[in-house]
């Protein structure tokens, strides 16, 4: 019977957009944070961090906000430099700038990408 109930209350809900359509238009996102005085600041550039809608995003930017706790080893530094030094290498057209940094990523992550 709970269910039954719960079930009837969600169906009245006004249909929401989905999160992609949310994180894409300004004014879908002034409507979700509450309406023309949000609650949080939408003028950044590409406006509500997409980190609120996404774990990972999330916890990197957290991580990224307390460097001084982040271990990184020798290695990490070696590839981070050895993507550095590919990134702004000059390449003869830019199918051989994306291979090499392909391949630099997918040595990282141990697989190959698509």
């Amino acid at each position: 019977m709970l269910a039954l109930a719960l079930d009837e209350s969600l169906n009245r809900l006004a249909p929401t957009p989905s999160l992609s359509d949310i994180v894409h238009s300004s004014h879908k996102q002034a409507e979700l944070l509450g309406g023309d005085k949000p609650s949080i600041h939408l003028g950044q550039p590409s406006g509500v961090p997409a980190a609120i809608f996404n774990h990972a995003l999330a916890m990197l930017q957290c991580r990224l906000g307390h460097l001084e706790q982040v271990h990184v080893s020798r290695r990490e530094v070696e590839r981070a430099a050895q993507y550095l030094r590919c990134a702004v290498a000059f390449y003869d057209n830019e199918d051989l700038c994306q291979k090499a940094i392909k391949d630099l990523v997918d040595d990282t992550i141990g697989e190959a990408g698509t």
